[in-house]
């Protein structure tokens, strides 16, 4: 039996469709899940659906925050069955469960790491950690320093050269015609040399083909990018974090969108004088008792007559 979920994240988004025809379809916050819920308070394998001859069945794996279908809290580790349109809530995520393919297959997304860099892309924008709707890129150096080039949204790509056909044209000699192409995917932006003369850096070294990440670094002839995206950078984070680590853990704003925390004027705290020194009572040492005359005549009869018992044994 095939069943479609459609997932959306807050309110104003059209719902992500994604169908599965495999029996079993893991939801957690972990690379290895099928429905990938980039947030801290989502478990690295938060939920399980099952689907057998008798029906699709349900299983909260013992989660941290819970699981709640159609309003009530899942008891952990025990199954429930589900139906058409049942609606399943993890953190903030409303899915709708339905038997059978979705209305608009075309539409759908079936790529879980797809799935979790768009739904990311609508966290960070709520929680106002996205800079740039899709990415962007940074003119370091060169004529042009401080140029921002905003990304497309995917499925799209943007060549970078100094031709007059690229999308990001270089005033730079020792760039090629069409040096390299960024490649803008449901899952991140990937940089493509194409077989430019000089080469094309990343972070100083030769790429020929690399997914990026927040802050990588691109050179290009003499001009270096900046690129940035704050999804890309949270995506691999926070997937990979343990469950303790995501206890306390909270989402890295883009560094040039940070605050310095107001300075705090030192205040300094009043010593209390010291008390003054409590004498303790002495303690008087017990003194030996003397031995009265009583009891001295009787420690020396007892020892007179051990010495007469001791002489008669002695004459015998």
């Amino acid at each position: 039996m095939a069943i479609t979920l459609c997932i959306t994240y807050g309110t104003g988004h059209r719902p992500l469709e994604v169908q599965f025809t495999q029996p079993l379809v893991v939801l957690g916050r972990g690379k290895g899940s099928d429905v990938e819920l980039p947030v801290p308070e989502v478990s690295l394998v938060h939920a399980e659906i099952r689907v057998e001859d008798d029906g699709a069945f349900i299983t909260d794996r013992r989660s941290r925050n819970g699981t709640l279908v159609n309003g009530q809290e899942l008891v952990p580790e025990r199954r429930k069955l589900l139906r058409s349109n049942d609606r399943i809530a993890i953190c903030g995520f409303e899915i709708e469960f339905i038997e059978g393919l979705a209305v608009h297959p075309s539409e759908s997304r079936p790529d879980p790491k797809a799935e979790a860099y768009a739904f990311l892309r609508t966290i960070l924008k709520k929680r106002g950690n996205l800079m740039e709707e899709h990415g962007g890129l940074v003119v370091l150096n060169g004529p042009e320093s401080g140029r921002r080039i905003s990304l497309a949204a995917p499925p799209a790509f943007l060549r970078i050269g100094r031709g007059e056909e690229c999308e990001v044209r270089l005033d730079d000699g020792s760039a090629s015609r069409v040096h390299a192409v960024l490649h803008m995917h449901w899952d991140g932006v990937h940089l493509e040399d194409l077989g430019s003369k000089n080469g094309t850096l990343l972070n100083g070294d030769p790429v020929r083909y690399q997914r990026l990440r927040d802050r990588d670094e691109i050179q290009a002839g003499a001009t270096t990018l900046a690129f940035s995206d704050a999804a890309s950078s949270w995506l691999e984070e926070v997937t990979s974090k343990s469950e303790k680590e995501t206890m306390d853990y909270i989402p890295q704003v883009v560094e040039s969108v940070k605050q310095e925390p107001p300075a705090v004027e030192p205040v300094e705290a009043e010593v209390p004088a010291p008390s003054p020194a409590r004498e303790e009572p002495a303690v008087p040492i017990a003194q030996p008792r003397p031995l009265s005359d009583r009891a001295i005549m009787i420690i020396g009869g007892i020892l007179l007559a051990l010495s007469v018992i001791m002489l008669a044994l002695f004459l015998r």
